[in-house]
C-alpha cells in the first residue's frame, strides 16, 4: 500500500485524540486510581499533536536524520526527535507555544517522569496538571487543526469539551484561559445566549456574522440562530448595529415587538413582568436588563 506523506500526520493526529479521549474519561470520574494514567495520556496526546503539526509540513522532519525514507517510517526504523526539538522546528513555520503553554508542557513532562518512577504526587497535583493539559491540547488544536475536526471517524473536539462541562476543575481552568478574550470581545447584550446551546456555559461572543462560544468552539450564523428563536421565523437587519439579528422573540408571543439579539435595540412597548402569561416558559428579562456591551 502506497504511503501518502500527509497520512503520517493524520495518523499522529488520530492517535493523539485517542490519548486525549482516554484522559478525559478518567478525569471525568470523581475519584479514580488511574488518575496518574490520565496525566501520562494527556502529555502523550499533546506531544503527538505537536508532531502531527510538524509532519503536516514534511514527515521527514520528525526524524533526527532528515534523510529517513518512507519505508523506514512505515517500519518504525528511525530515531524520533524530542519534543523540544519539535518545538524548535515548528517555530520555523510560524507555530509556537506561549510561555504559559510551555510551562504547562514542562509540568506535565516532569509529572510523567515522577509517576513512572513511582514518585506519586498528590491527587490535587494530578488534577491540576491534567486540567491545564486538556486546555493546552484544546488551544493548540483550535489554532492548528480545526479544519481536520471531522475528517475521519473521531468525536469532534466540541463534543469532547461538552463531555467535560460537568468537571468543575476543567470548567474553572477553561474559564481562566478564555477570560482575557471574553472580556474584550463583543458579546450579545441580550440574554438569549447566556447559555451556549452546545455546552450551556456563559461564553458566547459575536464574531463577524456568527455567534461563537469561546468555551466549546460552538459556532452558528447569527441570522440562522435568531430565526430559530423568532415567532414568525423572520429576521431583519438591525438599524442600530447592522447585524441580521432583529426579530420578534418567541419569549413575547402576545406582544408585537422586535428586538435585536445582538445589541438589544428594541421596537414596541417595553414589556413588564405582568405581560408574561405563559408559565410554561422561563420568565423573560426586561428590555432594560442588558449587558454593558
Amino acid at each position: 500500500m502506497a504511503f501518502e506523506p500527509l497520512l503520517f500526520s493524520i495518523r499522529l493526529h488520530e492517535n493523539s485524540r485517542k490519548f486525549l479521549e482516554s484522559a478525559i474519561e478518567i478525569a471525568n470520574q470523581e475519584w479514580s486510581p488511574e488518575l496518574s494514567l490520565a496525566s501520562i495520556n494527556i502529555i502523550t496526546g499533546i506531544e503527538l499533536l505537536l508532531k502531527a503539526r510538524l509532519a503536516s509540513e514534511d514527515f521527514r522532519l520528525l526524524a533526527v536524520d532528515g534523510g529517513t525514507t518512507v519505508a523506514q517510517f512505515e517500519a518504525g526504523d528511525f530515531k524520533s526527535i524530542t519534543v523540544d526539538e519539535c518545538l524548535k522546528r515548528l517555530k520555523q513555520f510560524g507555530v509556537s507555544l506561549d510561555s504559559r503553554q510551555k510551562q504547562v508542557l514542562k509540568n506535565l513532562q516532569d509529572l510523567r517522569n515522577r509517576t513512572i518512577h513511582y514518585i506519586t504526587p498528590k491527587e490535587a497535583e494530578f488534577r491540576g496538571a491534567v486540567e491545564a493539559g486538556l486546555n493546552l491540547y484544546i488551544e493548540f488544536h483550535q489554532s492548528q487543526f480545526d479544519h481536520w475536526d471531522n475528517c475521519y471517524n473521531l468525536k469532534s473536539l466540541n463534543r469532547l469539551i461538552i463531555e467535560l462541562h460537568r468537571n468543575e476543575d476543567f470548567v474553572r481552568a477553561r474559564f481562566e484561559r478564555i477570560k482575557p478574550r471574553l472580556e474584550v470581545s463583543y458579546r450579545p447584550r441580550t440574554h438569549y445566549f447566556d447559555e451556549c446551546p452546545s455546552c450551556v456555559q456563559d461564553a458566547v461572543i459575536i464574531n463577524d456574522g456568527y455567534f461563537e462560544c469561546l468555551f466549546c468552539d460552538y459556532e452558528n450564523e447569527i441570522s440562522f440562530a435568531v430565526e430559530q428563536r423568532s415567532n414568525d421565523k423572520r429576521v431583519e437587519v438591525c438599524p442600530a448595529c447592522s447585524k441580521t439579528s432583529l426579530a420578534w422573540p418567541w419569549w413575547f408571543p402576545e406582544l408585537t415587538v422586535k428586538e435585536c439579539f445582538c445589541c438589544g435595540y428594541f421596537e414596541g412597548d417595553e414589556p413588564n413582568w405582568s405581560d408574561w402569561k405563559n408559565p410554561g416558559f422561563p420568565t423573560p428579562r426586561l428590555h432594560s436588563d442588558r449587558r454593558d456591551r
